[in-house]
């Protein structure tokens, strides 16, 4: 047997406003009626062996709205949150799709194909988004009791990154100059340094070996992540031919080498121009003649030994073995000695450490052979007083006081006419006699002829000295000439 509640009240109630309307007759009779009615009720059994309360459908529950993730790092996933699908009729809920929607969620769950009444199953989602940024979707839900969609919602953060170490960026492997002068430089090419790592990169060192390739930079501190700095590198050669060298680049973020290379063309010769020793006759002294050479390249010149061609030679070098500074200068005094009679060419030829010709002068000169002097016979003479002649000064000494050219007087004080005769006794070096105005000539009585001496400066260096011979009629007289430091 069931449980039988009879519920009286609400008969109750009516019939006590019933009584209070209109008599209690009435209100007591209607209490039995509805007694009675209460009775039968429950004592009829329902039918079909039922409980006695009507079955409901299969119904899906109302399920969330929404489900929020909190923040989540990309490429990493977050715990489930679950969701909890209930049957919430009596017949049985097929359950058709269970489906998460975005690319960012995955869906789990554990339901089977059908639920039974008022029976449940659970769907977990979890966030697992691979890219940054706000990310949606959709959990979808299709059964036989009605359908549900649930809006899913997250952020995804981006995964710190990790410091990179400081790293130097890859550089050219080569640089290649094209053809320079040598002694001159060329325009500079630029290597720019660059940081490709997070942290602060310090530069070490950073040069080239060898002198025909500067470097200057403005690397002079740290850089930052991404920061640069330049190097320029000048070919500046010295010395001509192919050159090479090694840029080399030391940092906390890796080693480097650039390979320099560039061809240095020589530099032209300066022509210092012709000197011309003149014409004179052979074994007559000559003044040298002095030649200077300025270095005009903008680096140093270290000079050989100077060369000389022909029947010429140095009196003064300074240019041998000299270092000139850019700028500097260098003297020589050349010289044309030969006993031989003709024309002369040779050159002069200053080189440097190398033997490269660095500058070069033409030189020339002539020799003649000496004028033939007829003597005249002496016709016979009345007897007369012999000759005599006057010599004024009959010492001629140089000094580096005096002039450097003498004159010497010659006068006929007999009373005929004298033939002079000169010659020079001994190697006349550093000395030129001019006996044209005297040699061969006949003087008339007290008729004076000049003669001219000049002494060179190599005659005071060596202290030379010579005589000089008058003769007439078969007589001589001496004239002595020196130089006197």
């Amino acid at each position: 047997m069931r449980k039988i509640t009879i519920r009286l009240g609400d008969y109750v109630e009516e019939e006590k406003r019933r009584e209070r309307r209109g008599g209690r007759a009435v209100a007591a009779a209607a209490i039995v009626v509805a007694l009675v009615i209460v009775m039968l009720r429950a004592t009829t059994p329902p039918p079909n062996g039922t409980t006695g309360q009507v079955p409901t459908a299969a119904h899906l529950a109302s399920l969330p709205a929404t489900l929020t993730f909190a923040p989540q790092l990309a490429g990493t996933a977050s715990d489930a949150q679950l969701v909890r699908l209930r049957n919430d009729g009596d017949g049985m809920l097929s359950i058709g799709r269970i489906e998460a929607r975005g690319d960012a969620f995955r869906l789990t769950y554990d339901c089977a194909g059908t639920l039974a009444g008022h029976d449940s199953c659970t769907a977990a989602v979890v966030f697992a988004p691979a890219a940054t940024g706000p990310q949606k979707g959709t959990l979808a839900i299709e059964t036989s009791g009605g359908a549900a969609a649930i809006a899913l919602d997250g952020t995804a953060k981006p995964v710190p990154s990790v410091p990179v170490p400081a790293q130097l960026a890859p550089l050219p492997p080569a640089m290649t100059f094209g053809v320079q002068l040598a002694g001159t430089a060329s325009p500079a090419q630029l290597v720019r340094i660059r940081n490709a790592g997070d942290e602060p990169l310090s530069i070490a060192s950073l040069g080239a070996h060898g002198d025909a390739f500067r470097i200057s930079h403005d690397c002079l501190a740290a850089l930052a992540k991404s920061e640069s700095c330049s190097a320029a590198v000048v070919f500046a050669p010295s010395l001509a031919g192919p050159q090479q060298s090694e840029l080399t680049v030391e940092t906390n973020g890796g080693k480097a080498a650039i390979a320099l290379s560039g061809t240095a063309r020589p530099i032209p010769p300066v022509d210092l121009g012709l000197i011309d020793f003149g014409s004179a006759v052979v074994k007559t002294p000559r003044p040298p003649r002095p030649i200077r050479f300025a270095n005009s390249r903008p680096a140093p010149i270290v000079l050989g030994k100077s060369i000389l061609s022909g029947p010429f030679a140095a009196v003064f070098d300074r240019c041998s073995g000299a270092r000139l500074d850019s700028g500097g200068h260098c003297d020589a005094t050349l010289a044309l000695n030969t006993p031989a009679v003709g024309a002369f060419r040779g050159q002069l030829r200053l080189v440097d450490a190398q033997g490269s010709v660095v500058a070069f002068s033409a030189l020339s000169g002539a020799t003649t052979a000496p004028p033939i002097v007829e003597v005249p016979q002496p016709q016979p003479q009345p007897p007369a007083s012999p000759p005599k002649i006057d010599i004024e000064p009959r010492r001629v000494a140089f000094t580096a006081n005096t002039r450097t050219k003498r004159p010497i007087v010659i006068t006929n004080r007999g009373e005929r006419p004298v033939t002079i005769g000169i010659k020079v006794n001994g190697v006349p070096f550093g000395f030129i006699v001019d006996t044209k105005p005297c040699h061969g000539r006949t003087l008339m009585p007290n008729e004076p002829c000049t003669m001219t001496v000049t002494a060179l400066p190599v005659a005071y260096e060596r202290h030379s000295s010579m005589q000089i011979l008058v003769s007439y009629e078969g007589r001589t007289e001496t004239i002595g000439v020196a130089a006197l430091r």
